[in-house]
């Protein structure tokens, strides 16, 4: 039975019913978000937020306020090895963009810490692991084939199935949903990348940042005339499915080709062939190692 087919309940159709009200009146909420790294966000959202507002911000939450140190003083941020101690040079040294990233680790932490949230707990587990993948992976794709920003691709990357995130948190108060992993899979397949743009936009996230999570998987979305984030996260979530599909086999360019040929558009754009695949196939185990290790993932 596909997707479509998944009958849904009156349950299911209430629940969608508030999400499609969430999202025509502009208010989508992530529950349990955690205060702290909300103000850091809507900090962030303004282009001209002054580096003590930030800081002030990062510092209501002692949690966070550690993850940001730890960040700064690691080996891939601090590579001379001198160490910071002082919140306000830590916030200096990463940059805006690594803090939006620290603080949505943050987020991802606490909500799997959530009492509430032990009925998907493996579910979040799961998606924050896919969603660390494919940020090295779209860093990994910036670097060698874009020639665009590789801290805001690994945002990107970080932050596309946040709408899925939201999703699965509101399904753990709803166990006869989650007793119908189809009519979840339809729910979210149907309505993630809305409530994942919603989202985003409410938090002042930048429109090459929203745009990336709504359209990456629209295989026939209008190309722009210059490789994009959007193009960006769309390979780094495809390699990440062949490396899901291909586990411990090693690729070869035969079993690489029909991922390329099955959007070929866009590996035309990134002037990927399938040499050019193994290679950022090497390239992304140690990308995905030192992601993981910087944030804890």
């Amino acid at each position: 039975m596909s997707l479509q087919d998944a009958p849904l309940d009156q349950e299911a159709l209430d629940f969608i019913k508030e999400l499609a009200n969430e999202i025509n009146s502009g208010s989508v909420q992530l529950p349990s978000y955690p205060e702290a790294a909300m103000r850091v966000q809507r900090a962030l959202a303004s282009e001209d937020v002054e580096l003590e507002t930030v800081v002030r911000a990062i510092s209501a939450e002692p949690l966070l306020a550690v993850r940001i140190m730890q960040m700064a003083n690691s080996a891939r941020i601090n590579s001379m090895g001198r160490p910071i101690t002082d919140l306000r040079k830590a916030v200096g040294r990463l940059g805006y963009n690594m803090v939006r990233i620290a603080a949505m680790s943050f987020v991802m932490q606490q909500l799997q810490l959530t009492p509430a949230h032990a009925p998907v707990q493996q579910q979040l587990a799961q998606l924050w692991r896919l969603s660390v993948n494919v940020a090295a992976l779209s860093r990994t794709v910036a670097v060698h084939k874009a020639r665009i920003n590789p801290d805001v691709a690994v945002l990107v990357g970080l932050l596309h199935a946040v709408g899925k995130l939201c999703i699965h948190v509101r399904l753990a108060v709803h166990p006869q949903l989650l007793a119908r992993p189809e009519v979840c899979a339809r729910i979210l397949a149907d309505w993630h990348s809305d409530i994942g743009a919603a989202l985003l936009s409410d938090w002042g996230m930048a429109d090459e940042v929203i745009d990336a999570a709504r359209f990456h998987t629209d295989l026939d979305r209008q190309f722009t005339d210059s490789i994009d984030f959007t193009d960006v996260l769309a390979a780094a979530v495809q390699i990440e499915a062949l490396r899901e599909q291909l586990a411990s086999e090693l690729p070869t360019p035969e079993t690489l080709l029909p991922m390329l040929e099955n959007t070929p558009q866009l590996w035309e754009r990134l002037q990927v062939d399938a040499d050019g695949l193994l290679a950022l196939l090497a390239y992304a185990d140690e990308e995905i190692r030192e992601l993981q290790s910087l944030l804890g993932g």
